[in-house]
């Protein structure tokens, strides 16, 4: 997975954002910009239905994708918006652990 990392250029970090950038962006944006930046595809989604369980107490399971790095995390909560929100972010913390431990390796 690290070798994978490398030949796409994630083990470099991203540029440094100008002072008019928004802080705050969205997580899902915030993964596909960083995608896109290194020329990888962008993460897909799929919702995995539940069965069961009462209809007022429902809950979504989404699962975030990014092939070309062969890394995948899913993420339940209340309602699809924040289930995508949360799996885009452990996406992004996934992918920066991966880039701390390789640059623990070559170091």
């Amino acid at each position: 997975m690290i070798a994978q990392l490398k030949e796409h250029g994630i083990h470099q970090p991203a540029s440094q954002p100008d002072k008019n950038h928004e802080v705050n962006r969205h997580p899902v944006s915030e993964l596909q910009e960083y995608l896109q930046q290194r020329h990888i595809s962008a993460p897909a989604y799929f919702f995995i239905p539940h069965d069961g369980g009462y209809e007022h107490l429902k809950e979504f399971t989404c699962k975030c994708t990014i092939d070309e790095l062969n890394l995948q995390v899913k993420e339940r909560r209340k309602n699809q918006k924040i289930a995508r929100k949360a799996a885009a972010t452990q996406m992004l913390k996934l992918i920066r652990q991966e880039i701390e431990c390789s640059k623990q390796i070559s170091s």
